[in-house]
């Protein structure tokens, strides 16, 4: 780190680096349950074949030193439990908001160390990001209709209806993409006026510098 780097402009930086990240990390939230949903209909088509990898992944774990006892141990305190538990709504809003802030906070930290590592690179444009955003969108559409017709039979309700189910999770995934990417990208403009501007000296701190600061 630069010895004459401003607070100030340390500490607006790195405000501006959080707020990108809480628009950015429910994206990776947002695609992972879009992936768990294909990866649920996967298991739904090919149940026989899941349940036995899973079940010879769990032997494997189980057979593993230091950790398979405790592995198994875990299982069999999962198996004998009986209890429920219930989250009331304020419950459940303070704890989506809980995770919100402190997954923006870990993806900013490994952000800036990866930056630490490897250098900063030049940003994507807005175009380019909402174009990938698109052509991811479209792929787990693909890959929804693709594991439908597998085993249709698998599936109830009409043909029509499903595709228009896939096809309005694809489409919400993407506007959500677009607004969170959008407002990322403004953030990251910002970010980038305030390195050059005279908030701070003229030496720049390299972890200062986050990877796609123009997200």
């Amino acid at each position: 780190m630069a010895e004459n780097t401003n607070p100030l402009k340390l500490i607006v930086t790195l405000a501006i680096d959080y707020m990108r990240w809480t628009q950015l990390s429910p994206l990776v939230m947002l695609w992972a349950f879009g992936i768990g949903m294909l990866a649920a209909m996967l298991f739904v088509n090919y149940q026989e074949q899941s349940l036995d990898a899973i079940g010879s992944l769990f032997q494997w774990i189980a057979g593993l030193p230091l950790i398979g006892d405790r592995f198994t141990a875990w299982l069999e305190s999962l198996a004998g439990e009986e209890e429920t538990i219930r989250l009331g709504g304020n419950d459940l809003k303070s704890a989506v908001l809980k995770a919100w802030s402190l997954l923006s906070l870990a993806f900013m930290v490994l952000a800036l160390a990866i930056n630490w590592i490897f250098g900063p690179f030049r940003p994507w444009s807005l175009k380019r990001k909402l174009g990938i955003a698109a052509l991811c969108c479209m792929t787990l559409l693909a890959g929804f209709v693709a594991v439908y017709f597998a085993k249709p039979e698998q599936f109830n309700g009409l043909a029509s209806s499903w595709m228009f189910n896939f096809g309005g999770i694809a489409l919400l995934l993407f506007v959500v993409n677009a607004w969170c990417l959008s407002i990322a990208h403004a953030l990251g403009l910002a970010r980038r006026s305030v390195d050059g501007s005279s908030l701070g000296t003229g030496q720049r701190c390299r972890l200062l510098h986050p990877r796609g600061a123009g997200s």
